[in-house]
């Protein structure tokens, strides 16, 4: 059983060729991954930096080379420590079921993204991946695993897109991840609030949207919304035109007609 199925698996061992795990992560003491440092450090700058921290005390007594396991502060939140660094006074903290299991999917998800293993994003837990990648520094690998694993559960997902996507830009955002910001962009520009300066004037879009509070995303909104507009407009224009028709031809059948019958036979002479 893998991360990505529904039920969150107590044990699972990650495979690279010619490589054995040499690091244990224990998440909430119920979830056990056995991984490889070299990997982690590849794609993560926190664990670059401090699984080999001069500071972190040396354990003699593990036979892994790192033995990680979660730990959770007095306010709620959580973090990775190296086993032998772990403070006994926060022991007996623990997390609720539901955010257990949430924290959990969510960083075994951050784990199957710097091992290129594919798997469904459950919506409601992608808020939550992209704070835990942006807390272990690895937010560009999430952001490539995201774009590759966006359809796999399409349904799901596109429908959630279609119904927040001022949250899902923000956290598009913030993964610079092109393939979700314009799938929520093109939702989110459909319905953009509109003002009309001035009777008769052009309709302009007052670059807003209810959610949507970064102004550098609204910018883009609204220069994407109005290019949208022009392009409206002047298909509009050319259908008129067509109905219309040609505008040359219509002046030259004008002058014609104009031509009498008796100008016309004295210029054949």
């Amino acid at each position: 059983m893998n991360c990505c199925e529904e039920e969150i698996p107590s044990f699972q061992k990650f495979h690279v060729r010619r490589q054995v795990p040499d690091m244990r992560i224990k998440l909430f003491g119920n979830t056990e991954l056995q991984v490889h440092s070299s990997i982690l450090k590849q794609h993560s700058d926190f664990f670059f930096k401090f699984l080999d921290s001069p500071e972190k005390i040396q354990s003699e007594d593990s036979e892994w080379k790192y033995d990680w396991v979660s730990e959770v502060k007095d306010d709620g939140e959580w973090h990775l420590v190296a086993k032998q660094n772990a403070q006994p006074s926060l022991s007996e903290n623990v997390l609720s079921e539901e955010d257990t299991d949430l924290q959990t999917r969510s960083f075994c998800f951050m784990i199957n993204a710097m091992y290129r293993i594919t798997c469904a994003i459950q919506p409601r837990t992608l808020e939550t991946i992209v704070a835990i990648a942006d807390y272990y520094l690895c937010l560009p690998i999430l952001s490539y695993h995201v774009s590759a694993c966006m359809w796999t559960n399409s349904d799901l997902l596109a429908r959630r897109i279609s119904e927040e996507p001022e949250h899902f830009i923000e956290l598009a955002y913030k993964l610079c991840n092109k393939t979700l910001f314009r799938e929520c962009a093109i939702h989110i520009a459909g319905h953009m609030n509109f003002q009309q300066p001035e009777h008769h004037g052009h309709i302009l879009y007052d670059g807003t949207f209810p959610g949507v509070t970064n102004p550098k995303i609204l910018e883009v909104l609204k220069i994407m919304r109005d290019r949208v507009t022009g392009q409206l407009l002047q298909t509009q224009m050319n259908v008129l035109m067509s109905c219309a028709g040609d505008p040359e031809e219509y002046h030259n059948s004008s002058v014609l007609s104009r031509i009498s019958p008796r100008s016309s036979v004295a210029g054949s002479h």
